[in-house]
């Protein structure tokens, strides 16, 4: 939340200036947008391996952060009422992001744990208002994010392996400005954060996963008006 409260007090000094004449925002819309983002995705073991006894069972045994760049398309649907500005957005992007980490459990055998972010979807709300040719907006929605999760686990001569792509779903919210360059195209920069999680395990152990994403995405909308 951190981003979050560092641009809401620029958008509220912006507001506070008033504005002589709204821009249009309303209407359909689409582009693209690209950026980074960066992660946490701590491991807790749900059940061991055959059900076997641990102490490890119910705590975090690891935890890594994937980051890289993200690229994408967004579309969606504007209403205005005077400088107020309310709508909806799906936003769709791939991303390379990936991390690694590793650690022994108690009687010393080996574990590892790899993480990529293959895309993420979110469907959102946003609202806000048109300040000076600018519209600053707050969003909150839902968000799945695919990955590929991957854990070894047994001994070195006899590991066990659990790597599949799967989807954790959760919670967006984010905040951003955008701006006209003319009257059917605007750029944007926005900080959207999700907070997602997921429970998996294959002929392996059990995990839940917690991840939080920090994103920071430039974009290019063309508006299709009313």
């Amino acid at each position: 939340m951190k981003t979050l409260s560092a641009v809401l007090p620029a958008a509220f000094m912006l507001l506070a200036a008033g504005a002589a004449q709204s821009e249009d925002w309303s209407g359909a819309y689409m582009g693209f947008n690209a950026g980074y983002g960066t992660s946490e995705i701590d491991w807790r073991l749900v059940e061991n391996a055959g059900n076997e006894v641990s102490s490890n069972v119910g705590n975090s045994v690891t935890s890594n952060s994937p980051d890289g760049m993200l690229g994408g398309i967004q579309f969606g649907h504007n209403w205005q009422q005077g400088d107020f500005v309310g709508g909806v957005e799906m936003e769709i992007s791939a991303s390379n992001a990936d991390a690694y980490s590793t650690w022994t459990n108690e009687d010393g055998r080996f574990r590892d744990a790899a993480a990529s972010i293959e895309y993420t979807a979110s469907l959102a709300a946003r609202a806000g208002f048109d300040v000076q040719d600018n519209l600053l907006y707050l969003k909150l929605g839902g968000v799945a994010v695919n990955g590929d999760y991957h854990h070894t686990g047994g001994s070195l001569t006899s590991p066990r392996e659990l790597d599949g792509s799967d989807s954790q779903f959760g919670v967006l919210v984010g905040a951003g400005i955008e701006r006209k360059i003319n009257e059917r195209a605007s750029l944007r920069f926005h900080v959207p954060r999700s907070d997602v999680s997921l429970t998996d395990g294959n002929r392996t152990a059990i995990f839940g996963l917690k991840q939080d994403m920090h994103t920071f995405k430039v974009g290019l909308n063309f508006s299709f008006g009313n």
